[in-house]
């Protein structure tokens, strides 16, 4: 289940995101009942799998570092996850478009509790065309637990543009300012994070092939008590090929991710640096429109000086999605 007080949490975070704009949803009032049907269709999916890791190393974000949690040693077991996503886009004044999404995610390990995993995201924007594209702002809330406890909060705002051509061709540009805060036990973690990215989308006819797909990142995080050893900087590069035939899809993608972090815990360590490489594969299977089956493997190693940080992941799921 979830853990106590997420529903209450739920409500508040998409309330305040809601709140944003809320005098320019009065002027959209009437649009508002023309709204595509999609807008108000519920996204759900339901998984089980297995998943294990070496050390207690948590990515929570697939850009961004790993963080180190010790005391967490129950790290590979079966497990169930949920997922419950909502969206709606709504005209505004003029070529002025609103969006407002919020998303739950919940992954429970009964025999593993320090894989257990929630996260609640609400997102508000505001876009308008832009020099042929479409450029937005906009502001992310979210709240994370791990292992059944509170762990961390976060607020970020977010500037994109979007570009959408032909032939399923995509360009998308993002830029991020974020400040992560923890609760007590995890204090020393808080910090500032600025992120930029891209991605590019490319159709194909080839064989089988339907989309090329390029992701890549910077990012720099910031210690917000002046703990050197915390500061750090990174960059990531993803590459991945989607294709299908009938009901049949799959994708599969390699990501690279190498972080350096400016000085060293103790003076007999070297300074931590480190170098990622995560494959993915995953097989759809389409049981009727709007409802899919989904098999994801995925494979990570993380090599790290000093080895403390290194880490082999293995996970498997198995989910089915669907529209309600």
């Amino acid at each position: 289940m979830l853990p106590r007080h997420a529903a209450r949490q739920a409500q508040c975070l998409l309330a305040l995101a809601v709140a944003l704009f809320a005098a320019s949803a009065a002027t959209a009032q009437a649009a508002v009942t023309a709204a595509d049907a999609a807008n108000s269709a519920v996204q759900i999916e339901l998984g089980i799998g297995h998943e294990s890791n070496d050390a207690p190393l948590f990515r929570f974000s697939p850009e961004g570092a790993l963080v180190y949690l010790p005391g967490h040693s129950r790290l590979a077991g079966a497990l169930v996850q949920a997922a419950l996503s909502r969206s709606w886009d709504m005209p505004l004044t003029g070529d002025w478009q609103w969006h407002v999404d919020g998303r739950l995610d919940t992954r429970q390990a009964p025999r593993a509790s320090d894989l257990d995993f929630s996260q609640l995201q609400a997102n508000t924007f505001v876009r308008h065309p832009l020099a042929g594209g479409t450029a937005g702002v906009g502001l992310s809330l979210q709240q994370l637990w791990v292992a059944r406890a509170r762990f961390q909060r976060q607020a970020a705002i977010q500037l994109d543009w979007t570009w959408v051509g032909t032939g399923d061709r995509l360009v998308y540009l993002n830029l991020e300012a974020a400040r992560p805060r923890h609760v007590a036990e995890w204090r020393d973690l808080d910090g500032s994070v600025l992120q930029a990215s891209v991605n590019l989308r490319q159709g194909v006819s080839w064989p089988g092939v339907q989309d090329l797909d390029l992701m890549g990142g910077v990012r720099r995080d910031r210690n917000r008590h002046g703990y050197a050893d915390l500061d750090h900087h990174g960059a990531y590069l993803r590459g991945a090929i989607e294709g299908g035939r009938g009901r049949l899809s799959w994708d599969i993608a390699l990501m690279l991710q190498a972080t350096t972090y400016r000085a060293a815990l103790d003076e007999s360590l070297p300074a931590r640096s480190e170098h990622g490489r995560t494959w993915s594969l995953g097989l759809g299977w389409q049981l009727e429109p709007g409802c899919d089956l989904r098999l994801n493997l995925t494979a990570a190693r993380n090599h790290a000086r000093p080895a403390l940080y290194d880490n082999h992941l293995h996970s498997a799921l198995l989910s089915m999605a669907t529209v309600w």
